[in-house]
């Protein structure tokens, strides 16, 4: 989850797989690792980044997807949050709990992130140990 239109679809949908199959929804928030700045002439004073700010939303956008699901009758949903690559902490988490499917949006929040990062859906399908669903708007 990323907060994004195509995530909340995506969460739609695993909800839905969920409940039909009265299976277990673990509802990932990969927070980015913080970015450090070194000073140059152009930027002479390094930039802070609010890591709290950051670890509030990926809290928010969890209770939010949790209450969601439950509210949508899922009884077995757990939110966990990560920091660093995506594509590592959602294909670890998959192998670590053995899940059956992988269910994403096609796109995330950040076009400049996908462009620096790889395409997280696309590094998903080609490396995860199960089935992927892209879902998309």
């Amino acid at each position: 989850m990323d907060g994004s239109p195509n995530s909340q679809h995506a969460l739609r949908t695993a909800i839905d797989l969920a409940k039909a199959n009265r299976a277990e929804l673990t509802i990932l928030v990969v927070q980015p690792s913080p970015v450090r700045y070194v000073p140059t002439p152009v930027a002479p004073a390094p930039i802070p980044s609010d890591n709290e700010e950051v670890e509030a939303w990926a809290r928010q956008v969890i209770a939010e997807s949790e209450a969601l699901a439950r509210s949508e009758g899922v009884t077995e949903v757990e939110g966990v949050i990560d920091t660093g690559n995506p594509i590592e902490h959602i294909l670890s988490e998959s192998v670590e709990r053995n899940v059956d499917l992988i269910v994403m949006g096609a796109r995330g929040l950040s076009p400049v992130a996908r462009l620096l990062l790889g395409s997280v859906s696309d590094g998903v399908v080609h490396h995860a140990h199960c089935a992927v669903l892209i879902d998309k708007l």
